[in-house]
């Protein structure tokens, strides 16, 4: 089992995430996990994000050349953070041209469909290991499909969709296992038991301490948010009151509770914007509808992406508002008009001749009725 440093660091130091500094400080028997993106230049380099604003960052190939000299058996995973057909070529042509031994230990991965079916087409690099694409893990997951492809295959789920007959299955196709991201090392030796291949982990002697603290409540806006939505919906709305305790537990108790996947957070987003805009609530659907655009982001807004992103759902809010006033005044106008003759609500009907012997409850008594067939004879 291999121990993968996530994005290449082990002292805990965020400064040093995706550099050849945190690179060379790791030990021979650890494994590497970075991130390969383009920078303004459209040059190579280790970066999660797209470098802004002069932003230095390490070079690709400067890493390759130091990994390349580096001796060991653990394995090197390269996430790749675009799908473009010229930038997975760039980063095949560069490890192509590392050692045999290096290139056996690398191992391609990515979020983007576009950059594992480049890998599988291209013949560069072809005893490089490979990641699922998305589509490939759901349906392996799911279903069980074997993914195509001759290039030696490795499936990466998150730590909590691992279970032991999740690793049989992926040792029976003959892929390798490997999970991200641990972040605390109790869940890493819960994971070595299953018999994983590798997993990714953040720092483990920053994230021990971590764990050891005593947990406390935090507060941000997301959490005033979730308490309005659970206090302004108990009664009315069942589903937004669930969203708004799931932004509370995710936010504030999060060192109290457990996690919520990020697959559920899509979900109850997806929910939350649905009801909203079938309230015609804009403090529902605006809210959630940035949540979205946040988690399919491919990266995490700065500020300036952030402002943007506030004035795009302000715009797409007044807009839904806009078109749901414009359609019921069409449905208004284009309803067929009301009946001229309708019938009368019973409460309207003119009470019927006063009789001679009527009871007050207006049910007329045998001997009445008798007199009004004698007078209605000719």
């Amino acid at each position: 089992m291999a121990l993968i440093r996530h994005r290449g660091c082990t002292g805990g130091n965020d400064s040093l995430d995706n550099t050849l500094i945190g690179t060379a400080s790791c030990s021979l028997t650890d494994g590497l996990e970075l991130d390969v993106n383009r920078n303004e230049n459209g040059a190579l380099v280790l970066s999660h994000d797209v470098p802004r604003n002069g932003v230095a960052a390490s070079g690709f190939e400067d890493a390759l050349r130091l990994l390349d000299g580096r001796l060991g058996s653990s394995p090197i995973v390269f996430d790749l953070k675009r799908g473009d057909p010229e930038f997975v070529d760039a980063v095949l042509s560069a490890i192509d041209r590392c050692s045999p031994a290096t290139r056996s230990r690398i191992v391609v991965a990515s979020f983007w469909s576009g950059a594992i079916r480049g890998t599988l087409r291209s013949r560069k690099a072809e005893s490089v290991a490979l990641g699922l694409s998305t589509f490939e893990t759901a349906a392996f997951v799911l279903f069980g499909v074997r993914p195509d492809g001759a290039r030696k295959r490795c499936c990466f789920l998150p730590t909590w969709l691992w279970t032991p007959a999740m690793v049989r299955r992926c040792h029976d196709v003959g892929m390798r296992a490997y999970a991200f991201t641990a972040n605390c090392s109790s869940t890493v030796e819960h994971l070595v038991a299953m018999g994983l291949d590798g997993i990714v982990a953040n720092d483990l002697d920053s994230n021990r301490r971590r764990c050891k603290q005593r947990p406390r409540l935090r507060c941000d806006p997301c959490v005033a948010y979730g308490i309005y939505l659970v206090l302004r919906y108990a009664r009315d709305d069942p589903l937004l009151f669930v969203v708004g305790l799931a932004i509370v537990n995710q936010h504030a108790l999060r060192d109290f509770t457990v996690s919520i996947p990020r697959p559920l957070v899509v979900l109850g987003a997806l929910a939350g914007f649905a009801r909203g805009v079938q309230r015609n609530d804009a403090l529902v659907y605006g809210p959630m509808l940035y949540s979205l655009l946040s988690k399919f982001a491919p990266h995490t807004f700065d500020a300036r992406e952030q402002f943007v992103v506030v004035l795009l759902v302000a715009a797409a809010t007044v807009g839904i508002a806009v078109a749901r006033r414009r359609s019921g005044r069409f449905l208004q106008k284009n309803a067929p008009p009301p009946s001229s003759r309708s019938p009368e609500p019973p409460s309207r009907r003119r009470p019927a001749a006063h009789v001679e012997n009527e009871p007050a409850h207006g049910v007329r008594s045998r001997p009445a009725r008798r007199a009004q067939a004698r007078r209605a004879r000719p």
